[in-house]
Parts: C-alpha cells; sequence; structure tokens
C-alpha cells in the first residue's frame, strides 16, 4: 500500500508528501537510539529530495545521538557518491552554480513565506519603489542586508531553539525542537513555500499534549485559519504594492515559533513518535 502510494504520490508531482515519509521514517526511532538500516538512510533520502531536512541533523547534534549522525553523514556520503557516478562531475557542478544564482535572488510570489520576501516587500514600500502586483510571482536582486538578516534569524533561532529546550527532559526535548525547526528552517530560507510548513501542520495538533490547552487551541486554530487555503484565497488582491499573504503569515509563523519555545510543556513523557500520533489522532 505504501509503495503504490508513494508512486502515486511522484506520479502527481507531489515530491513534499514523498520528502515528508522519509523525514518520518528518520525520526521514528532515533529519540530511543533504536535506528535501523532504512532509518539511517531516509533523512539523507529526504534531504536530497529537498535539501532543507539536512538541518534537521541539528536534533542529533542537540541530542548527543552519535549514531543518528553517523548514520546521517553515512549516508549522505554514499549518495554524494552515488551522484556524481550516475551524472558526473559537470552536471553536480552545473546544479551547485544554479544553487548558487537562486541564492543571490529574491523571489517573491503570493505563497511564499520567507522572511526574505517580508522584508523586501516593506522595504520596497519604505522606499515607493513597489510596483503594483499583476502577475504571482516576481524575482528581484537581493540585497546584502536582507541576506544578513534572514542567516540572522536562522542563527539566532537555532540558539533560541536550544537555550530554550536543552533544560527539558530526554522526553521532551526533541518534540520541542523538531517542532520548532520545522518552521524557523523554510520561514528563513529563500522560498518559504507554503507546503513547506505540511511538517509544522502535521505536528502542531501534539501541542495539546505539551502546553496549556487553551493556549494550543488558540496557536492551532491560528494557524490553520491565517495558512488555510481559503484564507490565502481571500488574502490574494491583485493590483496592490504588496502581497497580504506575505504580510500576514510571516509574521504569524514567527510568533508562532517564540510561543512554542516559550510556553511551558504539559507531558515531558511524550517522545517524537507520540507528537506525531497525537497529531495524526487530532
Amino acid at each position: 500500500g505504501k509503495c503504490a502510494d508513494v508512486g502515486a504520490w511522484v506520479a502527481l508531482g507531489r515530491v513534499q508528501c514523498v520528502r515528508e515519509l522519509f523525514f518520518f521514517q528518520a525520526e521514528d526511532g532515533i529519540r530511543d537510539y533504536d535506528v535501523t538500516g532504512v532509518q539511517t538512510c531516509a533523512l539523507p533520502i529526504s534531504a536530497c529530495i529537498k535539501i532543507t531536512p539536512a538541518a534537521f541533523v541539528l536534533n542529533f547534534l542537540w541530542d548527543r545521538n552519535w549514531r543518528a549522525l553517523g548514520g546521517f553523514s553515512a549516508g549522505c556520503a554514499a549518495l554524494a557518491l552515488y551522484s556524481l557516478a550516475i551524472i558526473g562531475v559537470p552536471l553536480n557542478q552545473q546544479y551547485i552554480a544554479i544553487m548558487n544564482v537562486l541564492n543571490s535572488q529574491i523571489f517573491i510570489a503570493w505563497f511564499g513565506y520567507s522572511v526574505e520576501g517580508f522584508a523586501f516587500q516593506l522595504w520596497d514600500l519604505y522606499h515607493g519603489t513597489a510596483p503594483t502586483h499583476a502577475i504571482n510571482e516576481y524575482i528581484y536582486a537581493k540585497p546584502q542586508w536582507i541576506d544578513i538578516l534572514a542567516k540572522g534569524l536562522f542563527v539566532g533561532g537555532i540558539l533560541a531553539t536550544w537555550l530554550c529546550t536543552r533544560r527539558l527532559s530526554a522526553q521532551t526535548r526533541m518534540p520541542r525542537q523538531l517542532l520548532a525547526l520545522s518552521i524557523l528552517i523554510p520561514v528563513s530560507a529563500p522560498l518559504g513555500w507554503v507546503h513547506y510548513f505540511l511538517l509544522t501542520a502535521y505536528l502542531l495538533p501534539g501541542l495539546l499534549e505539551h502546553m496549556e490547552r487553551r493556549l494550543a487551541l488558540v496557536l492551532i486554530g491560528g494557524f490553520a485559519l491565517i495558512l488555510g487555503a481559503q484564507t490565502m484565497v481571500y488574502l490574494v488582491f491583485p493590483g496592490m504594492r504588496f502581497m497580504p499573504t506575505i504580510i500576514v503569515c510571516v509574521p504569524f509563523l514567527i510568533a508562532l515559533f517564540g510561543a512554542i519555545l516559550a510556553c511551558g510543556v504539559r507531558a515531558p513523557h511524550l517522545s517524537p513518535r507520540g507528537l506525531l500520533k497525537s497529531a495524526v489522532a487530532g
């Protein structure tokens, strides 16, 4: 059944779903140091599909899970060698060159929720250079200060996550870190497509077991409302000089990240698997 589902997802272009499948396979069992060969390779495969899952290796470092870290490193090395053997050095170099070009640009779209796009929109409005938005996507040269801002947010968010979770119990620490990183990584990335927050959507209901229930319901409801499909459609107003979807969603996601780190934990016994089960059950 799972193989058929994966085949259907690939056929339909739902690469993000396949990436999440490998990601959850990697996370399952790592908390208890019960890492199988499949789980060892799953996170590198997920990172090959979309590079951002590689940042979740921070969980292994924070948790001093050297077995998982070693498996991830070995899996990445094996996949890199496989890529070199299959397509050769020139195409790999071309891919890296394309990534460098993309990293030097700001990509703004109605459903791209990155701090880069948010900051650029405010800067454009302030200077009176914002165009009247008549199309869905815009590409600009990235000012250096925006690059510094985004990288600073990422580094600062990593530091804040570690400082706020390092004294939590072992059973609670990793779920909190995982949920926080699921927001920090895409919002500080260059694109921040809305579907990059699928992992957040999967895990967020687990807050019902990790903080005061009324606050958890407010955060879950706010996420469902603000990032809901109907809300995003209603916020698309062509002809304006900014994109309301970006102006509304990016501050909310950053506030949600802060709330996840700042608020108390209700169930220190809950593991990452329990957090995922809470999300599925919810």
